[in-house]
Formats: structure tokens, C-alpha cells, sequence
């Protein structure tokens, strides 16, 4: 009998065994060089895998001697087979690119580059061209986070022998999309606290994964805090939410992140107390004046009047500032309607406080304010008052920042309320030089009348 030479019985070995390309196989690393891993795949026949294929990027090893894994066969030569654990990842023939697209079986494809058309991939040592359609439903208009990024693909299109290759995702995404459809459907509730991911960031709020969909947390569902804003996050970042719609007839999702967290007026109110100073953030503006957390969840309001005690404010921009903190102190607590009342703590005092009667004074006033029906004045003391356009002669040529002398018509401690006239200042002047006159005359009345009195007596004396 002839003997056989070693190729022919490495040939006939793989006859016996029908290896074809694109054949799953279970194998045994036997052995590691530096740039191949060889693997015994039937108990007699080996064969290799690149290193690169069982090392991490960090070159650590994934597997190790005596490890088994499957693989694919991606090539067979008369003297040896290779084999690949990712199809696209390690070594890739033209013979399993056309099995790849003749079966519908997907390979894994690294995107290298992007363009307005698509997205360039390799596959292995190939660069096939992915429209920009078929890579993701929902497409960040950042193309360059995308590259390196690792995707399965279908091989669509495979034209001039092989070397023009064209990929989607789109099937896959779609068999993998109703997959976590149907488990999503069994397993998603309302009031369910999930824990998910963000995937983009718009003004009105941001889009976090559920399952193979979106769904968003519109900015007011973002904190109780309302300092926390869209742009206060990032895509990618993790985060839990409390599911609060469902809608699967346009598979529409409503979340929150805001009511994963404890109603602070429930679990906190109780920390604060009236006439109390706190810290406070200024949160937003409105015309009468502004709203200051005290801690996320629980606000309260700051009217314009109660800013400052001896100088006007007109709008809460005039005296705060977004984002900024103050001391503030507590007037009212109302809990049944959630409601604080706050007035800024100052070093200043409070004139409404000093205890000291307004009733028949004079004043000079500083002109703040003119408005169509009259003036808004301040008095020396710092309180601010009004005086109304009937009580004044030359209400024309009057301007803000000059001055006029007015009189006290009306004085209300508790509701800070100053009425002053021009006319009543004069009014109070006669009045005065009329009390200091007859209070002249009657001194004057007084000494002439003791003078005769003392007279008769020294001439009673005389005459006796």
C-alpha cells in the first residue's frame, strides 16, 4: 500500500470531516504564539484563530490554554482551516462575506469613518459603506460619536467579487425591536421605578432607553430642585425614573425622576419656622417678585415689597440674581397650601418697626417714582410713601430724583401705608405758626397782667 504524504492526509482528514466555510464548530485551544491561537476542532484537526481574537484591547487574554469556545469557519486552505470567534473581528474570507450574504447572517462591523451619505465600516480587513438610514433608528446628529463603536450588520449588497460591500442594520434592528417589545409589554408598569439610560438632550427635557424605545422626562419631571435643568445632564449618563404613562399604540413613555424622591413637605416641612433665617437659592422671577428654594421641593415667595425696607424695588431682577443665594426670613408657613412667605434678611433697619408716630409731621421727600395719577416718595427715615397728584400744584414740573415738602394725610404701621401732601405740609405750617402765636400773646398777656398786679401792690404799699 502506498503511504501517504502529509498533505494528502491533511487533505483528506478535512474530507472526512466536511468542513465548509461558515461552519459552526466547537474547539479547544491547544497552544498560543504571539500572533495565532491553535485550536484542535475535532480531536485531530487543528487549526488557528488570531491572537487578536482572544485578547482584549488592553492585550489581556479572554481565553487561555485548555479554554473552548466556538467558531466559525471563515477559510479553509489546502494546508490549514482559519477560524473566528466574531464574525468581522478577526480574520474574514471573501468565501464567508458571501455565506455572511447568502444566509442572512450578520456580521460584526467597526464604523472607521462618517460622511453625510453614511458611515464607513470594517469588516475585518474590508471596508463596507453603511447608508445613513440603516445604522439607528433615532441618529445623533453628531456623527463622530459613532466612531469605533462595534454594530452587528446584515450584508445587503455584495457586488464587484466582493469588494463592494454594503451593510444595515435595519432588519436587525427590527428582529431585536420586537423581541424587546414583546418582553418589554410583560414586564413595564405604571409606577415602576426603572433604572436607565439617557440618550439625548432637547430644552423641553431629555429621552432616556426603554427597551427599544424612548420615552422622556420632561424638564419639570427632572428634580424637585428647580435648578436642575436639561442641560444639568448628559448623554449617556445612568439614572433611575418612575414610569408615569404608557402609551403602546405609538409606543410613547412619560417619566420622572422627580417623584422617585420623598415629598419634602411631608418628610421636611417641619424644620423650618416662622421668623427664622435660612438660606435660600433665587429660582425664578415673576413681576410681583421671585420664588427661593430652601432645599429641593419646598420654595418660598419673596414679594418685591419685602426686598429691602428703605429703598424701592420695582421688578426682583433690580435686587437678585438666578442661581444666587440669600439669607431670607420666614413670615408665614401655610402647609395646606404649600405655601412660604419670605422676606430678605438685611442689616438694614426697619424703619415700619421703629415705633415712631408719622401723625401731623412734615417731611422732605425724595421723588422715587412719578406715575400718572402721583408720586412715590421716600422720607428720611427710609419709608416710602405716596402722595397723590390732586394734593399737588405744579404736579407737572415735578421729576424723579427732586424733592418735595409734604405732610402726613394718612400713617397705617401694620399695612405700611404713607399718604403725604403737599398741601397738608402747608396746612400744618399755619397751623403751627398760628399755636406758636397764640402761645406768644398769651406769655405776653400773662407778664403785662402780673406787672400791673405788682404795681398796685407797691403802690398799696406806698400809700399806707
Amino acid at each position: 500500500m502506498e503511504e501517504l504524504s502529509f498533505e494528502q492526509m491533511l487533505e483528506q482528514s478535512f474530507q472526512n470531516e466536511k468542513f465548509n466555510t461558515g461552519d459552526r464548530v466547537k474547539g479547544k485551544i491547544i497552544s498560543v504564539s504571539d500572533e495565532f491561537a491553535f485550536v484542535d476542532i475535532t480531536g485531530k484537526t487543528e487549526a488557528v484563530v488570531s491572537i487578536s481574537e482572544i485578547t482584549d484591547k488592553k492585550g489581556n487574554k479572554k481565553y487561555s490554554v485548555n479554554d473552548e469556545c466556538m467558531f466559525y469557519i471563515s477559510d479553509i486552505s489546502h494546508d490549514e482551516i482559519k477560524l473566528t470567534i466574531d464574525i468581522g473581528l478577526g480574520y474574514i474570507s471573501d468565501a464567508l462575506i458571501r455565506f455572511c450574504f447568502e444566509e442572512n447572517i450578520p456580521v460584526k462591523g467597526k464604523i472607521i469613518s462618517s460622511s453625510d451619505a453614511g458611515f464607513q465600516v470594517a469588516i475585518g480587513e474590508n471596508t463596507a459603506f453603511c447608508p445613513l438610514t440603516h445604522l439607528e433608528s433615532a441618529l445623533s446628529d453628531d456623527r463622530k460619536i459613532y466612531n469605533n463603536r462595534i454594530y452587528d450588520f446584515s450584508i445587503i449588497e455584495l457586488k464587484s467579487g466582493g469588494r463592494n460591500i454594503v451593510v444595515s442594520r435595519k432588519d436587525i434592528i427590527e428582529t431585536v425591536k420586537a423581541e424587546e417589545t414583546g418582553n418589554l409589554k410583560n414586564s413595564l408598569k405604571i409606577g415602576q421605578i426603572i433604572e436607565t439610560q439617557i440618550t439625548r438632550i432637547e430644552n423641553y427635557g431629555i429621552f432616556v432607553k426603554v427597551g427599544p424605545f424612548e420615552g422622556l422626562i420632561h424638564k419639570s419631571e427632572l428634580s424637585l430642585s428647580r435648578i436642575i435643568t436639561p442641560e444639568s445632564f448628559s448623554p449617556g449618563d445612568s439614572i433611575k425614573a418612575m414610569v408615569k404613562e404608557i402609551d403602546w399604540t405609538q409606543n410613547k413613555f412619560s417619566l420622572s425622576i422627580k417623584d422617585t424622591f420623598k415629598d419634602p413637605w411631608k418628610n421636611r416641612i417641619d424644620e423650618y419656622e416662622t421668623d427664622k433665617i435660612y438660606p435660600a437659592t433665587a429660582v425664578k422671577f415673576i413681576k410681583s417678585g421671585a420664588f427661593l428654594e430652601l432645599e429641593p421641593g419646598i420654595e418660598g415667595y419673596l414679594p418685591v415689597q419685602r426686598m429691602s425696607f428703605t429703598k424701592r424695588i420695582l421688578s426682583p431682577e433690580e435686587f437678585l440674581r438666578i442661581n444666587n443665594k440669600y439669607d431670607v426670613k420666614i413670615i408665614e408657613i401655610s402647609r395646606s397650601d404649600r405655601k412660604i412667605l419670605l422676606e430678605i434678611a438685611s442689616d438694614e433697619s426697619n424703619p415700619w418697626n421703629s415705633g415712631e408716630s408719622l401723625d401731623e409731621t412734615i417731611h422732605e421727600c425724595v421723588i422715587e417714582k412719578k406715575l400718572p395719577n402721583g408720586l412715590i416718595v421716600r422720607i428720611e427715615n427710609g419709608m416710602e410713601g405716596y402722595i397723590p397728584k390732586s394734593e399737588i400744584q405744579n404736579f407737572d414740573s415735578l421729576s424723579a430724583g427732586g424733592r418735595i415738602t409734604a405732610g402726613t394725610l394718612e400713617f397705617d404701621r401694620q399695612n405700611k401705608k404713607l399718604v403725604l401732601s403737599p398741601k397738608a405740609a402747608e396746612e400744618l405750617k399755619e397751623r403751627r405758626e398760628v399755636d406758636q402765636y397764640i402761645k406768644s400773646a398769651d406769655k405776653k398777656a400773662t407778664t403785662a397782667a402780673l406787672g400791673d398786679m405788682f404795681k398796685d401792690i407797691f403802690k398799696n404799699i406806698k400809700t399806707d
